[in-house]
């Protein structure tokens, strides 16, 4: 940051270039900084639009953001022409299960720079690192180790507290971000799961577990539960108590709501959601098994999640109980990156706003990883992960869809660059 500090003062002391305006297809340079000029911003530091703004990107860093007119830049320095376009933070996907190198690759072309793999193995710690030293190109990973308490997992029924805290130690030593609790824990191994974790500065996330209630796990320490799990069962009229605990525990919930909605007959064309399920089930034999039989023969359209889980959803935003995005991607139909711009559609669907939708995938995810210094929102300083858009996401959320370049750790690619990486 000091070096950035230093260069940036003297490139503003540099008279205004009048060189060629490069296209948005050009591809990778050799001097590692770019420059997005007179684009619409979204800095999500609130949910105002930035109109004619400049961002200047050197190395891995965003190096400074101010309006377009006056704004001095070296005459080599690469430029991609923002006029009447949208730039907005790379996004989050908080709940993934990565499989391959091709999932890593479709995340990008969907404009998600971050992961939160949920399910561990060795291979996402290589990966992890191989992403970090620019060897292997993909999103950022953050990784659980493997699940504690689920039956296929070597940590199968029958872990006791004292092989508990010896799991969460291992992980630890092996280099895992963080700890997954899945459904086979007694409310005794659990608790010795989270002290455990915190004793190593560990966060702990993940289900709630058979043998416990969701009021319970709000009150343990658990930071995070997935997929709204234990919500769904709660009496109506006890829910809106659960919900007053979830936010004085400061508990965030990841709803995966994509994962809960499936493909349905429609009339008309094959829709978007068919035909991206489609590309990644020829590159995936889980999704070929969920399609369904006739899907080329006619049309289908993906069915939004139910109105409980909708609801619960609302309720939690009303109340302030923080929310991340996440997809569960790619199990069942969940396609990765796509399932995304899908999740971001249903929370607005829930009745968040579209800003309110784009910090659950930018901002929040920033701040649960504690890393607000460095990702979540546009500003010098910040990590170069940057989506620039065709249209606004603030008055229309499908407006993430239309995707025109990925930048990841100061990488540029265009859309059609990273469609021909599948």
């Amino acid at each position: 940051m000091k070096r950035l500090t230093r260069i940036v003062p003297l490139l503003l002391l540099i008279v205004l270039s009048t060189a060629t305006w490069l296209p948005v297809t050009t591809a990778a340079n050799t001097v590692n900084s770019y420059a997005f000029v007179d684009v619409n911003l979204v800095t999500m530091t609130d949910d105002r639009l930035l109109p004619h703004q400049t961002v200047l990107v050197i190395g891995d860093q965003i190096a400074a953001v101010a309006p377009t007119d006056g704004f001095p830049l070296a005459p080599d320095t690469p430029r991609i022409n923002g006029a009447d376009l949208y730039l907005i933070p790379g996004l989050t996907d908080m709940h993934v299960h990565v499989k391959t190198e091709t999932d890593l690759r479709w995340f990008l072309r969907w404009g998600v720079t971050t992961v939160r793999n949920m399910n561990g193995e060795p291979k996402h710690l290589l990966w992890r690192d191989q992403i970090a030293s620019r060897t292997l190109l993909g999103p950022e990973i953050v990784t659980a180790g493997p699940c504690i308490g689920e039956p296929c997992c070597c940590e199968a029924d029958g872990i006791d507290e004292q092989m508990a805290t010896e799991v969460v130690a291992m992980q630890q030593s092996q280099g895992y971000d963080f700890i997954k609790v899945y459904d086979n824990l007694t409310p005794s191994v659990h608790a010795a799961i989270v002290r455990s974790a915190n004793a190593a500065g560990m966060d702990v996330v993940g289900h709630t577990p058979d043998s416990m209630t969701v009021e319970q796990v709000v009150q343990s320490g658990q930071r995070s539960i997935e997929h709204l799990d234990g919500y769904c069962v709660v009496e109506n009229q006890e829910l809106e108590h659960i919900i007053e605990l979830t936010v004085a525990n400061d508990v965030w919930n990841c709803p995966t709501l994509t994962i809960w909605q499936h493909l349905e007959a429609c009339n008309g064309a094959p829709t978007t959601d068919q035909r991206v399920t489609k590309a990644y089930a020829a590159e995936s034999l889980h999704t070929r098994l969920c399609l369904p039989p006739d899907v080329d023969a006619n049309s289908y359209k993906m069915l939004l999640p139910s109105q409980q889980r909708l609801d619960i959803v609302r309720q939690l935003h009303e109340a302030g109980a923080p929310l991340l995005l996440g997809t569960d991607s790619p199990l069942l139909c969940t396609i990765p990156g796509y399932s995304v711009h899908q999740e971001l559609q249903n929370f607005v669907a829930a009745g968040l706003t579209s800003y309110d939708a784009l910090r659950t995938t930018t901002v929040n995810p920033a701040i649960f990883l504690d890393r607000t210094d460095t990702h979540g929102t546009i500003a010098p300083g910040k990590a170069a992960n940057l989506v620039l858009l065709h249209s606004d996401p603030l008055e229309d959320i499908t407006a993430t869809l239309q995707i025109i370049g990925v930048m990841v750790n100061g990488q540029w690619f265009t859309a059609e660059e990273l469609q021909k990486m599948h």
